[in-house]
């Protein structure tokens, strides 16, 4: 029999579990000094026999099964597997009458009911249990207070009926009990959050509805009494939030947002990436995070918590390692689940990643993904192998885009390779260009700086070398003239570094005076710009703490790493610079302007296009009815 209720119970369970709560705490209006039925039935089944010898068994039967409660139980149960609400009078429906003169339903009218309503859903068994445990024609002697006359038939009666109920309460009590493995805060529609109320003693015991405007209802069931506050006793159950003025589009818990509490897990299954589901206006949130983090990596996680309640990163890695296991966790916290391979990818895997998170603050978010790409790094170099990540979730979008050049841009590219050099300077420029064009193809963006920085330093050595002309006419510095620059370079260096930094004054003193690869990159750019020109400003002088010559000096010599996501931001934020003018000193030197003339242009036509199926696109929906596709398994190009 206990089966048989276990199994009822996790059927109901299956279903709308905000009914199946309810029906757990048979939410009530507020008592006080009256114990919970149930309980005192469970006392009752535990003096049973000392009570039959007191008043006989007939007497003993009509007082144990005259407690409505375990019907109500029953009745709500399976109203939860019909998918029906909560109905705190799930009888009521029998009355007979008239407002005020009502007649309330029979005990027999109520076993009936709940027989009927158990072989309509097939539960033939548990609509016996109850016949037997509520047999008729004694529930009739009952209700006329007529001694049932048949001993026999009595004795069965009790033995099903305290059978039945005993069994039925253990396993009630004992699924309140379930809830103390439970979390405590789940997510509600209309940015309602429930706290269920757990302890050790009774397991589930009441819940707390928070609303947005930062009030709540409650229903808390106790031993004597049960409190109940702003709860609407209808069918279904509804609660009041309050002044309806001050509801705001977001999960909060009193003057904290969900995210900053916690829910436990993870917004997406285990291999799916989807865009996130964020039924209000999502702008005052995008709002915020870009107040809360400039790093566009923080934002999306920031993002992600405020829209999902979930605290942590989910990430992916594509690789050309495949793991052992379809699980691993790495350090006890980082996870990474291996997605089944796609036949049109060879030799390609891709992992789910997710770390769980102990901090919301921006700082700890950040150490957090450094900590992810440590993580990354280490197993790419541990199996020799190649590795991408990114977070799943980003505010700004992937640029990718198509250019469209029309049919009179075309003279852009005959007139380029009518007036390109010849010779010994066209293989330097080539080999410029080529340095170009593969910057532009890489996704590391370290790899692009120095791709995009060596395509013009290599030209402008190339120049101040005598190795191309190029038609500059460009001479060469005399050995008395380099020695002079050469200690008026230290002197100044000396002057303003070494009290402070000597150190610092070794280093720059010979990079920047003795092998001097930034003078003469610099005399040959201000030859081609103009020395009063931006771009002077920008390769050589400190903006924000750095020139871009500095930031290729630090990328040469391994003093920014992608793993100090801070260093990726530096680079990422300059890239547009350096690759805008590596292009134009190619181009001014290819048409051999001089510093005041422009350059020659095209419509500068593109078009990008964008698939509501990607996820990297489609950031933030506010129904899953209106993305294009259900299938949002992880696949490969997304994980640029």
């Amino acid at each position: 029999m206990k089966t048989l209720f276990d199994n009822l119970f996790n059927e109901a369970q299956s279903g709308d579990s905000g009914n199946y709560i309810f029906t757990l705490l048979r939410i009530n209006g507020i008592t006080w000094k009256t114990i919970d039925p149930l309980l005192a039935l469970r006392d009752k089944l535990q003096n049973f026999d000392k009570e039959v010898t007191t008043k006989g068994n007939f007497s003993s039967y009509c007082s144990l099964t005259g407690i409505n409660e375990p019907l109500s139980l029953i009745a709500n149960i399976l109203n939860c597997i019909r998918g029906k609400p909560y109905n705190l009078s799930p009888f009521q429906h029998l009355r007979s009458g008239q407002f005020p003169n009502y007649t309330e339903p029979t005990l027999p009218q109520i076993v009936r009911e709940i027989v009927n309503l158990a072989m309509e859903l097939d539960k033939s068994q548990l609509a016996h249990l109850i016949e037997n445990a509520y047999p008729y024609e004694i529930l009739d002697s009952c209700a006329s207070n007529v001694s049932f006359n048949n001993p026999d038939s009595l004795q069965i009666a009790i033995e099903h009926g305290r059978s039945f109920l005993s069994s039925l309460l253990e396993v009630y009590f004992s699924k309140r009990l379930e809830f103390r493995d439970w979390p405590r805060f789940h997510k509600l529609p209309r940015f309602e959050v429930m706290e269920l109320l757990i302890n050790e003693v009774d397991g589930l015991y009441g819940l707390n509805i928070h609303f947005s405007n930062g009030s709540k209802a409650t229903f808390a069931r106790y031993r004597d009494s049960t409190e109940c506050h702003n709860v609407r006793l209808g069918v279904p159950i509804g609660f009041w939030p309050g002044t309806l003025d001050n509801l705001r589009h977001e999960w909060r818990v009193g003057e904290k947002r969900l995210y900053e509490i916690g829910i436990p897990g993870r917004y997406n299954k285990w291999g799916e990436w989807k865009p996130l589901i964020y039924p209000g206006n999502i702008e005052p949130l995008e709002k915020d995070v870009r107040s809360l983090s400039q790093e566009d990596d923080v934002q999306g996680i920031l993002l992600y918590m405020m829209c999902t309640g979930y605290r942590g990163i989910e990430f992916v890695v594509r690789t050309n390692i495949e793991l052992p296991t379809n699980h691993a966790t790495f350090g006890g916290n980082l996870h990474l689940w291996k997605c089944p391979p796609l036949s049109s990818y060879q030799n390609i895997w891709v992992y789910d990643g997710w770390l769980e998170l102990d901090s919301v603050e921006p700082e700890y978010i950040r150490s957090a993904i450094a900590y992810i790409g440590i993580n990354v790094n280490r197993m790419a170099f541990s199996y020799k192998g190649v590795v991408d990540w990114r977070v799943k979730y980003k505010i700004i979008m992937p640029s990718s885009s198509c250019a469209t050049p029309t049919e009179k841009d075309i003279h852009v590219l005959d007139s380029l390779l009518k007036k390109f050099p010849t010779m010994e300077d066209a293989i330097i420029l080539d080999a410029a260009i080529d340095w170009y064009n593969r910057g532009r193809s890489f996704r590391n963006p370290f790899a692009q700086f120095l791709h995009y920085y060596i395509a013009f330093e290599s030209v402008a050595l190339a120049i101040a070398d005598g190795d191309a002309d190029f038609g500059l006419g460009y001479t060469n510095e005399s050995k008395e003239d380099q020695e002079k620059r050469k200690i008026s370079c230290i002197q100044k260096k000396y002057n303003e570094i070494y009290s402070t930094d000597p150190r610092r004054f070794v280093s720059e003193a010979y990079f920047d005076c003795i092998l001097s690869l930034k003078k003469k990159t610099r005399r040959i750019a201000e030859l081609i710009f103009g020395s009063k020109h931006q771009y002077i400003n920008a390769l050589f002088e400190k903006t924000d703490g750095n020139s871009l010559s500095d930031i290729r000096g630090k990328l040469a010599h391994g003093k920014v790493t992608l793993i100090e996501r801070e260093n990726e931001t530096l680079v990422r934020n300059r890239l547009h610079e350096i690759a805008e003018i590596s292009q134009e000193f190619l181009i001014r030197i290819i048409f051999s302007l001089k510093p005041n003339d422009s350059i020659p242009s095209w419509s500068q036509l593109y078009c990008q296009k964008h698939t509501f199926a990607d996820p990297r696109s489609t950031l933030v929906a506010s129904d899953e009815k209106h993305l294009p596709t259900t299938d949002w398994k992880i696949r490969p190009e997304w994980c640029e």
